[in-house]
């Protein structure tokens, strides 16, 4: 898949983008990201740790690996 892909795939799914140009949705009281890099995409949760808010990265995959596919985004790598 690529960037424009990808966005549009995620658009319709109730994904909004932010002023980065990366995407976020709230979901059962979490927020997620979905980070674009130069290869790769990023699937990241904002937890709180200690005293401030950060991105802690779920999944991550090529571009050239993703596939969009009933809803869903295949291709990502668990982070371990």
């Amino acid at each position: 898949m690529t960037r424009d892909e990808i966005i549009e795939w995620a658009i319709s799914k109730g994904w909004t983008q932010d002023k980065y140009g990366n995407l976020r949705k709230e979901w059962k009281g979490n927020q997620y990201r979905l980070k674009f890099g130069v290869r790769v995409l990023r699937c990241e949760v904002r937890v709180k740790l200690s005293d401030k808010l950060v991105w802690v990265r779920l999944s991550s995959g090529r571009y050239s690996c993703l596939i969009a596919k009933d809803g869903k985004i295949y291709g990502m790598i668990a982070k371990l």
